[in-house]
């Protein structure tokens, strides 16, 4: 029959697999798809097998199927005997369809009778309401007891027919004496860690209130106790039994019940009794799956239980909806008005006493709650890096109270799957009795935060409140950054002394703001090191901004002696000069006018003393000792002022008489110049020139100093408020004086001059100097001429011949200097005046007049006019082409030709237009020969370029 192929349509469709597991209770199957799925797919082979086998002895009701089945050597599946005696039992075949058989013993209708006798003895009996399945209960008792013990037998419905025989299979499982020992064993195992919790509610060995690792490293140590033994005990017995089952003992072998040793947690057999005949091994491994299912129904209670109890320790902690427990702890400014529920009522605690009787309570944890229970947690507020937290963060001990509860549903998933391990040794399945998102988890986990939410609200009101002083530090720049915030605005005295109380009243509220420790119904709060560091801020930019204006003081306080060491110092020198006599008197006017705001200064640092002491502040020596000096220095100022003012009224005197005897003195000295002036102009001779120089610039040296004396002695008469003294002469002398003095520079420079153009290299005479020097002076000889007279006059005369002989020269000079001049130029001046001629280091004026060249002048200036022509167009052509250096061509891509075409040549092109002009214009010029050539090529390069750029 296994060997038979499948063609028939299975009836153990999906319609039919759901009302199975609705059967089996739906959550059950659920939470179990992969025991579903095992338990369909053998069920889907006992059902094929069935269907073939009926095939076949279905074909042995027939004689020729008979026949040839019978040669084949296949004998019929079905039994021909009952499986049991028919003595005692119910004949089932006799049966009509769809009846089933109920069995009451004595034994049955005792007990219901003793149920019923108890339900009559309790006096809570009839006050209790009665549920359906209660009612289902006592009405099946009523018929128990009018029926008595004994079969009987009644008509079912199809499908109540289908469920009482599904119960009826797994009853007849049970019914094997091997088998139930083995279920009986398991159920005695379950029974001896019943008492085990996977939670420690009771916390015997937590003082309260307890770090949270604490707390966490209790309820692991608990649960890794309790998994410890469920797996050395529960589970490995389980696995024995198991085992036991799978791989029976040979007979005759020794079999020994599981036993623990003393010292260890591991079973010393591996193997059980189990009396009564051996099963099968398809009834084996079907008892194996349903340990495997009964332990993971043993293990969900036991998590259940445990998330339960969890839940109920935290509801403890709860707080009702509306109760004004919740404000426990908080200051009054806080809690909010409600008329209807007085506060000492409201709260219920003892602590309220105390709060209406020491109103108001302006400071966290001033109403001294104290709960019961005690808070189970013990955090503590810090300030770290300027940012205020609660160690553990509220969220961590949120986290940390839900791990717990995690880890009671994961310490139910680490037990090994033994139906799993059954059909497969090697498997490391485990039972899966919660999931995470089971919905009895969800629920409970649910109730366990809405508790800690609650619980949260004060913990969190007072970490604001903190925080908020914490940003009113930061918002100010912190304490490194207070003072930098500060400084950089404008700020007076004033605000300076009301930011600095400012800080103060903040340090103090931090301190009143809160006791040491406050107490919530859940958690107790440490708040030493948060107020020690928020009040340590506090003070610190405090003192920052004391030190910062105590620095700003002591620089103004010394800025201030410094200025009155300085006025004493400036007040107390002699004066040498009427000219600093008179800038000490006025610089003693200015001190005057500025001693009243030097007091007002004072008088401001005074404010500032003013204010660091009344802040508390303790000066350092240094600025103490500058700011009493400061206090002593405007009337030692005073007594220095009137000193020097008394001081000066006697220069004055002096100086005055001085001035008198110096302007006599300058009038003798005017005489005496005028005598030496009308000496010299007398002299005469060329030849002494540098001698008649050199006493025109003594006597220049002597009038300018006349000049500045008289200058002089003309502003002390305005500083002594005396009429100004005129010096005439000294303008007459510097009159007649000028004349002969212009004649005998222009002589001298002559002198020097002319023997350098005559004789010196010719290539190094500036032709245009030379022209505009010459024009100069023959301008000045002119007017020479007119104005003197005598021996003077004479000499200029002579220089003015000088000048006229040397004019001449001046357009070979020009023509023969010309830069433009080439070899080629030099050549045709050579054939012109029929010598060779070229300015070379050797050439000199003298030289050009011993070679005659004035008589040809005018051939050397055509000469000299075409090589500036040409000159003029190679200069042009240079820049043309320097104009290029530097100049790049931008290109880009053409579309996708692979090629590129310049871009941006605009500049270029009117670059190129202009010079395409200039080179055409330069090759119709008649003087382009010795460039034609250089030009055309250049050309060429142009109009070639252009072509490129269009």
């Amino acid at each position: 029959v296994s060997h038979l192929q499948w063609f028939n349509q299975s009836k153990l469709d999906d319609q039919f697999k759901q009302r199975v597991m609705r059967m089996a209770r739906w959550q059950l199957a659920n939470n179990l798809p992969h025991v579903v799925a095992d338990f369909f797919d053998a069920t889907l082979d006992h059902y094929k097998f069935a269907v073939n086998a009926a095939i076949v002895d279905h074909q042995f009701t027939t004689p020729e199927g008979s026949v040839h089945l019978a040669a084949a050597g296949i004998k019929p599946t079905r039994r021909q005997q009952p499986p049991v005696p028919s003595l005692g039992c119910v004949p089932l075949h006799q049966l009509p369809p769809g009846c089933v058989i109920t069995t009451r013993t004595q034994a049955d209708a005792a007990a219901v009778n003793a149920s019923r006798r108890a339900s009559k003895a309790s006096p809570w009996a009839t006050a209790a309401p009665m549920d359906p399945q209660q009612a289902a209960a006592q009405q099946l008792q009523l018929e128990w007891l009018q029926r008595g013990p004994g079969p009987e037998i009644e008509q079912l419905p199809l499908q109540s027919f289908a469920q009482v025989l599904q119960q009826l299979q797994r009853m007849l499982l049970l019914a094997q004496p091997r088998l139930s020992a083995a279920f009986s064993m398991y159920q005695r195992h379950c029974r001896d860690v019943d008492h085990w919790q996977l939670v420690d509610t009771e916390l015997s060995e937590l003082h309260r209130p307890a770090q949270l690792g604490a707390f966490l490293a209790l309820q692991r140590l608990h649960l890794e106790n309790i998994m410890e033994l469920v797996h050395c005990d529960w589970s490995i017995k389980a696995g024995n039994i198991a085992e036991t089952l799978i791989n029976p003992l040979e007979p005759g072998a020794l079999e020994e019940e599981v036993a623990l040793d003393d010292d260890a947690m591991e079973p010393a057999t591996h193997r059980v009794n189990l009396h009564g005949p051996p099963v099968t091994p398809e009834q084996a491994m079907h008892s194996v799956q349903l340990i495997s299912l009964l332990m993971q129904q043993y293990l969900r209670d036991k998590v259940e239980t445990g998330l339960t109890l969890y839940r109920d320790f935290w509801c403890q902690y709860g707080i009702p909806q509306g109760s004004r427990v919740a404000y426990a702890g908080y200051p009054d400014s806080l809690i909010p008005d409600d008329p209807d529920k007085p506060l000492t009522v409201a709260l219920g605690d003892a602590n309220l006493a105390w709060r209406a009787t020491h109103g108001p309570l302006e400071a966290w944890g001033s109403d001294l709650f104290c709960p019961s229970p005690p808070p189970l947690f013990q955090l503590q507020l810090l300030v770290q890096g300027h940012k205020v937290q609660l160690v553990p963060s509220l969220n961590d001990l949120q986290l940390a109270v839900l791990s717990v509860f995690n880890g009671i549903i994961e310490a139910g998933q680490s037990i090994e799957d033994l139906g799993q391990k059954a059909k497969n040794p090697t498997s490391e399945a485990m039972l899966q009795p919660m999931a995470f998102d089971d919905a009895l988890a969800e629920q409970l986990r649910s109730d366990i935060l809405a508790t800690l939410d609650i619980n949260k609200a004060g913990p969190a009101a007072l970490l604001t409140s903190f925080e908020a002083i914490q940003h009113e530090l930061d918002a100010a720049g912190g304490p490194g950054g207070h003072l930098a915030a500060w400084t950089a605005e404008e700020h007076c005295l004033e605000e300076t002394e009301t930011e600095i109380e400012r800080l103060l009243q903040l340090a103090k509220s931090v301190n009143a703001r809160t006791d040491g420790s406050v107490w919530f119904k859940l958690v107790a709060i440490d708040v030493t090191q948060a107020k020690s560091a928020l009040i340590s801020q506090a003070l610190a930019a405090k003192h920052a901004l004391q030190t910062w204006l105590q620095d700003q003081w002591h620089g103004d306080n010394q800025a201030i002696v410094a200025r009155f060491e300085e006025i004493t110092t400036a007040i107390n020198q002699e004066p040498d000069t009427t000219e600093n006599m008179n800038a000490l008197t006025k610089y003693l006017l200015t001190v005057e006018q500025e001693l009243p705001t030097i007091q007002q200064q004072i008088d401001a640092s005074c404010r500032t003393f003013a204010v660091l002491e009344s802040s508390h502040y303790q000066l350092q020596d240094g600025p103490a000792e500058v700011f009493w000096q400061l206090r002593h220095w405007p009337n030692i100022i005073h007594g220095e002022v009137a000193a020097a003012r008394d001081r000066l009224a006697g220069y004055r005197d002096k100086y005055r008489l001085q001035l008198q005897a110096d302007q006599q003195q300058l009038q003798a000295d005017l005489l005496q110049l005028q005598e030496d002036v009308k000496e010299f102009t007398k002299l005469g001779g060329l030849p002494a020139v540098e001698e008649r120089l050199t006493a025109v610039q003594d006597l220049e040296e002597k009038l300018e100093e006349l000049a500045k004396r008289s200058e002089l002695y003309q502003a002390r008469e305005d500083i002594f408020k005396h009429p100004k003294t005129e010096y005439p002469l000294l303008q007459q002398i510097s009159h007649a004086f000028a004349p002969t003095a212009s004649m005998w520079r222009m002589a001298g420079e002559l002198s020097r001059h002319l023997p350098d153009w005559m004789d010196g290299p010719f290539t190094e005479i500036d032709a245009e100097a030379v022209a505009a020097n010459i024009d100069i002076w023959w301008c000045s000889s002119a007017k020479l001429l007119k104005q003197l007279t005598g021996a003077p006059l004479e000499v200029a005369v002579a220089v003015s011949q000088q000048l006229q002989d040397f004019q001449q020269h001046i357009p070979l000079i020009t023509a023969l200097r010309n830069p433009g001049l080439r070899d080629r130029h030099w050549e045709k001046i050579s054939v012109a005046v029929g010598c060779v001629v070229k300015a070379d280091a050797g050439f000199s004026l003298s030289r050009a007049l011993q070679l005659g060249l004035p008589a040809h002048v005018a051939a050397i200036e055509e000469v000299s006019e075409y090589a500036s022509k040409e000159f003029s167009l190679e200069h042009t052509l240079d820049k043309m082409q320097s104009d290029w250096a530097g100049l790049c061509f931008d290109s880009m891509p053409w579309r996708a030709t692979g090629s590129s075409i310049l871009r941006g040549v605009d500049d270029i092109q009117q670059l190129l237009d202009d010079q395409v002009v200039k080179t055409q214009a330069m090759r119709a010029s008649p003087c382009i020969g010795p460039f034609e050539e250089r030009v055309k090529v250049w050309e060429a390069k142009l109009n070639q370029t252009q072509v490129s750029c269009t």
